[in-house]
């Protein structure tokens, strides 16, 4: 079951990574990429997995269109950590707010592999998300978030209304994907997002959406079928390692 899902992912990267059209007179993509991943005790397995490699083909996108990118991963309340990715290195961040310089691949491997596997809480990577982009300057602004959990829980009235508002301070959207819920189940994720997508697994369909919500097509931007990730051994291995930590 891993191991279909690892291959799946591999494929979707190759087939949904974008490049520029030489045609075309877009500059840059629209704008950073925050993805924000459940590492709660459910996600364990082939789901954690399948969000994991979605946040590196995000990852991916974000570098070929020149968009800054952080991942964050999140669990009970109080308990994130934050990649912050550079051209050549990471910044790690804890939840107790201690940094660590990573090398590029290091950051990589420490994003996919991380995992608490504790309970739910949306507000801590929430705000997380909204702390680097407050930090990252005006490039940081029209920030796409995209936000992938199973399990749903509660944020308080202060917090809906201080995150609508940081909302339109800093311009940003959010994009959530609820798994192995019903759409009615998603009821505190439309009080913070603009749009929510509900799905038995993170399928291919799902997959798919998270892409064009974050590259629509009227970008100049072209799909290239093969070829786009020329490395495809390492991340297959940064996922080996990952299935292999789960067995």
């Amino acid at each position: 079951m891993a191991n279909d899902s690892l291959d799946f992912f591999l494929r979707l990267i190759d087939r949904k990574v974008v490049q520029y059209d030489p045609q075309s007179h877009e500059g840059r993509g629209r704008g950073p990429i925050v993805a924000c991943i459940d590492t709660s005790g459910s996600m364990a397995g082939t789901r954690d997995i399948s969000a994991k490699a979605a946040s590196i083909s995000l990852q991916v996108l974000a570098r070929k269109e020149g968009r800054p990118f952080a991942a964050i991963l999140f669990s009970s309340a109080k308990q994130t950590v934050s990649f912050l990715f550079r051209d050549t290195f990471a910044v790690r961040r804890n939840s107790l707010g201690e940094e660590e310089r990573l090398r590029l691949l290091h950051g990589i491997v420490s994003a996919a592999t991380f995992f608490f596997g504790g309970g739910t809480d949306y507000e801590s990577p929430l705000l997380e998300a909204v702390r680097l982009m407050e930090n990252g300057g005006p490039e940081w602004r029209e920030a796409d978030v995209v936000f992938i959990t199973d399990d749903y829980c509660q944020v308080s009235d202060d917090f809906k209304e201080r995150f609508r508002q940081e909302k339109g301070r800093l311009d940003f959207k959010v994009f959530s994907v609820i798994i192995g819920a019903k759409a009615e189940q998603a009821r505190t994720l439309w009080k913070f997002s603009d749009r929510v997508l509900s799905c038995d697994e993170f399928d291919e369909n799902a997959a798919e959406q998270v892409f064009d919500s974050v590259c629509p097509p009227h970008q100049g931007l072209r799909v290239v079928a093969t070829g786009a990730i020329r490395r495809r051994g390492d991340i297959c291995t940064l996922f080996h390692r990952r299935i292999n930590h789960i067995r």
